[in-house]
């Protein structure tokens, strides 16, 4: 009995193992597996989906904000033919299948078990991560250089230190159905543009005593800029020759030259620079314009500005400063005397600190401070020197600098002109600066510009003032290469001291463009403009038509 124990105690264990297989449902390949890798809870694992065939071109990780994307060329095609590659599922990896080595599926395709799911828990957005491309240029200013697109804007890529200056909100309105035909050189490329009007004005002096002339205008203009993918440089000319046909005091010779650089230090920062030159002629609509001077008077502008730019994340800083130069040339009296203009020489000086937090690329929030002094050369006929200082703080939003609906930015704040001598009063109050292109529509578009400043006069009598400007221009294309333009603009400048002064000027235009060609245009413009001062015998009223031609070869 003792010898035939062993026997049944294995009988036993056998008959035991098999009533629980029975139960579980387990197959003889399980039994050869660990208890740890038996589920008793999960149920049979679904077929494997069909492998996918391995396509000829891996495909390439893109930008997803880049509008251009790279057409890889199909395998078995003539070279000449490509064909976009379209991702069976977008961002899901793809790993080589290990049974054969000639198949490739979905990273987690194989964990597909019905009644189970799978919960992926999303990743954070840490400093070390990219919230933007690492190119310091904009995603619609790299894809124009790696593969520029017929119609686009190549000028969208340019240099602008104070982001309350940026041209894009403009170029946005602009409803131009042709963008400006690019000439390359090297890493170079360039921009001529050659513009004519002939025009009239019912008030040339724009004086109480009206005095009509006709005009003729010559714009030349050539802007250069680089497609580096780091660093930049941007040169910029442009001139003005303008003739009065009966009175040639009136006629105009100014010229401006510029020159900007971007230096990436990282993918984070990089410094601005800006450096310009310029020679214009203060018109006689210019609040400041002396009434006796026999013509304009000429003056130069020489200015020199840096910024420093800087990103963490969603946090950018910037940090600016300028300093301005201008000089105001002598000019005749009708009377036979001199006006030296020495007292209207100055430098003023800037240092600004901006900080913006983005939410999305195309919108952020933002906080600004800015300091100032204007130091003059001499004193004015009134022995009251000019000199003075100023603070400016804003809050704002910049958004849309990659949108085809909103671009630009507003700000609204508190600013202080504090004059040295305190015979003046100092000029103060809230600021709103405005910079906004809108374009509900493909055919219609509006630019709204709002700014405040505060100006010093270096007229006996009066020191410094607070100037308000607002405008809003809409345009609206009747056909896609014939532009309707409506606008009006309205001005008030306020002097506080020695004597009160108040002038309005509101302007109100009408005009067309019409694009001939895809470098002719066509365009004419009505302009109303009526001066209202407190000033005895200083209001004025002058009407302008002009009809002009531009070329951009």
């Amino acid at each position: 009995m003792r010898r035939l124990r062993p026997l049944a105690q294995l009988l036993l264990g056998f008959g035991l193992a098999t009533l629980a297989g029975m139960v579980l449902r387990a197959s003889p390949v399980m039994a050869q597996q660990s208890w740890s890798d038996l589920s008793i809870s999960r149920p049979p694992a679904a077929a494997p989906p069909a492998p996918l065939k391995r396509p000829a071109a891996a495909p390439q990780l893109q930008d997803p904000l880049l509008s251009i994307a790279p057409t890889p060329v199909v395998a078995g095609l003539a070279d000449t033919v490509a064909m976009p590659v379209v991702p069976l599922r977008p961002s899901v990896p793809i790993e080589r299948d290990q049974t054969d080595g000639e198949t490739e599926r979905p990273v987690g395709a194989d964990l597909a078990v019905d009644g189970h799911m799978e919960v992926v828990e999303p990743k954070e957005n840490g400093d070390d991560r990219e919230l933007f491309p690492g190119d310091p240029r904009l995603p619609e200013d790299r894809a124009a250089f790696l593969a520029p697109a017929a119609g686009y804007d190549a000028l969208a890529f340019q240099i602008e230190l104070d982001p309350a200056s940026d041209p894009r909100a403009a170029r946005l309105a602009t409803l131009d159905p042709y963008a400006p035909v690019a000439h390359r050189a090297g890493g170079w490329v360039f921009f001529p543009t050659l513009e004519a009007g002939i025009g009239s004005t019912t008030n040339v002096y724009r004086t109480t005593s009206a005095r009509p002339d006709l005009i003729f205008d010559v714009r030349p203009t050539l802007v250069a800029v680089t497609d580096w993918q780091q660093h930049a440089l941007q040169f910029k000319a442009t001139g003005l020759a303008s003739d009065y046909r009966q009175f040639p005091s009136e006629n105009e010779r100014s010229y401006a030259f510029e020159a900007r650089a971007r230096l990436d230090i990282s993918r984070r920062s990089n410094i601005e620079v800006l450096a310009s030159h310029s020679l214009d002629q203060e018109p006689r609509s210019s609040l400041s314009s002396p009434a006796d001077a026999k013509q304009p008077t000429p003056f130069t502008t020489d200015k020199i500005a840096m910024a420093f730019n800087q990103r963490f994340n969603r946090l950018s800083l910037q940090v600016r400063g300028a300093v301005t130069e201008y000089g105001y040339s002598p000019v005749g009296t009708y009377d036979g005397g001199v006006l030296s203009n020495a007292e209207r020489d100055f430098a003023a000086k800037e240092l600004a600190l901006r900080a913006a937090w983005n939410f999305t690329p195309a919108l952020a929030a933002f906080a600004e401070t800015a300091h100032n002094s204007q130091l003059y050369r001499i004193a004015p006929a009134d022995g009251i020197s000019r000199d003075s200082t100023g603070d400016r703080f804003k809050l704002g939003l910049s958004f849309g600098t990659l949108s085809q609906i909103w671009r630009g930015e507003i700000a609204a704040g508190y600013g202080r002109q504090s004059a040295r001598d305190g015979r003046l009063k100092n000029a103060e109050g809230v600021i709103i600066d405005a910079n906004v292109g809108w374009k509900p529509s493909s055919i219609t578009s509006v630019l709204f510009k709002a700014q405040t400043d505060f100006i010093t006069s270096t007229e006996p009598g009066q020191g410094n003032a607070t100037a308000y400007t607002a405008s809003v221009e809409l345009r609206h294309a009747l056909r896609h290469d014939f532009i309707a333009i409506a606008g009006v603009s309205y001005q008030v400048t306020g002097y506080q001291a020695p004597a009160d002064l108040v002038e309005r000027t509101t302007t109100a235009e009408l005009g067309w463009e019409y694009y001939l060609t895809r470098t002719t245009t066509l365009s004419g413009k009505y302009s109303h403009v009526l001066l209202a001062s407190t000033a005895p015998d200083a209001s004025t009223t002058t009407d302008s038509v002009r009809l002009g031609v531009r070329y951009r070869p």
